[in-house]
């Protein structure tokens, strides 16, 4: 009779060993897919980065050149006529600038949002993989314990693979 006792203990850290295996995998899958959606946000943020700077590149060209008409305009060696052309360019490069000023605002907050989305999937990652270390100990654990027949070992298990399980919804939902 104990031996069947003892063969339905090791049923149970056998499917338990199952669940753990289960849950390490799933967790496994979100930190892959997270570290993908992290990599995918740094290439958008070096991207816009480059483009920021293409633009404060042009935007210093202009303003350069914004500066040469002014210098012109107030030696007034320029006939009306030039006078007239140069103004018009001013009013251009003034706009230009202006537009430029507003695109790169506009990358600059597409760039910190992405940085807060960075951060937050970082969170999540550490909690999985230190969910993911906590299960892949209890199932050894349990591994273990049925290998040696040794229940107290298994009811180790459960302990660790507690603490694997609670990290592991932390990294879904970071509830702390």
């Amino acid at each position: 009779m104990p031996e069947f006792e003892n063969e339905k203990w090791i049923v149970r850290a056998a499917l338990i060993t199952v669940v753990l295996v289960l849950c390490t995998t799933l967790t496994t899958f979100k930190i892959a897919s997270s570290l993908a959606t992290v990599e995918e946000e740094k290439a958008s943020t070096i991207s816009r980065s480059a483009d920021f700077f293409a633009k404060n590149v042009r935007d210093h060209s202009f303003q350069l050149q914004m500066d040469v008409f002014e210098l012109k305009k107030m030696l007034g060696n320029a006939g009306p006529s030039a006078q007239k052309y140069i103004e018009g360019k001013v009013r251009d490069y003034d706009e230009a600038v202006n537009r430029f000023k507003k695109e790169q605002d506009k990358i600059e907050e597409e760039k910190q949002l992405i940085l807060k989305e960075v951060e937050a999937s970082r969170k999540h990652n550490r909690n999985l993989i230190l969910a993911v270390i906590f299960l892949q100990v209890a199932i050894f654990i349990a591994v273990v314990s049925a290998l040696l027949r040794r229940r107290v070992l298994w009811l180790s298990c459960l302990s660790v693979s507690v603490l694997g399980l609670i990290y592991m919804a932390n990294g879904f939902f970071l509830w702390f």
